[in-house]
């Protein structure tokens, strides 16, 4: 989508009451990570889903008449940087599901070729994996995460973290078999 080439706008920032909508998205967005850093989750989940509302909130007619190519590129990257905020806060909630959908519109909304958000995108959709115990799609995610960054430490930790929670499972799994099938002896 790019402005027509009549409007006043196309070479210069937004219109005021763009800028200040993505101002309050912004403040909403510090605020949650101010209260995720106190570990109020609950309040860091209404702050980011506060930004996410305000930036959604911009019009399809208002981004056509308004914001050049880039600026919608940049408009839709907030957006999944929200997201995968709101991910994180939700895990730490306990929300596990919801993490993964925040995680996963965060990778839709990311474009690919923002390979910082793409990275942080797969590691919230994998640490949401983790937390629902879905060992096996983690491991893919982190394994797709540490191909695209190779230097991420933070990518070798969570995929070691999810093959010992595969491990673990796959042992209760044996464990659980063997007690239903009466070849357990635990006394």
């Amino acid at each position: 989508m790019t402005a027509a080439t009549t409007d006043p706008y196309i070479d210069e920032q937004p219109p005021t009451f763009l800028l200040d909508r993505f101002e309050r998205a912004e403040l909403e967005y510090d605020g949650g990570n101010m209260a995720l850093g106190l570990s109020d989750a609950h309040t860091a989940i209404v702050c980011y889903s506060k930004a996410i509302q305000v930036l959604e909130g911009v019009s399809s007619k208002d981004k056509a008449q308004y914001l050049t190519e880039d600026q919608n590129v940049e408009l839709e990257e907030q957006i999944s940087l929200y997201y995968a905020a709101r991910s994180g806060a939700h895990r730490e909630y306990k929300e596990p599901l919801l993490a993964l959908d925040d995680a996963q519109v965060s990778l839709v909304r990311c474009r690919s070729s923002n390979m910082e958000m793409r990275m942080h995108g797969l590691w919230m959709k994998g640490m949401a994996l983790s937390s629902l115990h879905r060992y096996e799609e983690a491991i893919a995610a982190f394994q797709e995460g540490q191909a695209l960054f190779p230097d991420s430490p933070e990518f070798e930790k969570s995929l070691q973290f999810a093959k010992q929670g595969e491990q673990q499972m796959s042992m209760l799994d044996l464990a659980l078999l063997m007690a239903n099938s009466g070849h357990a002896d635990c006394k």
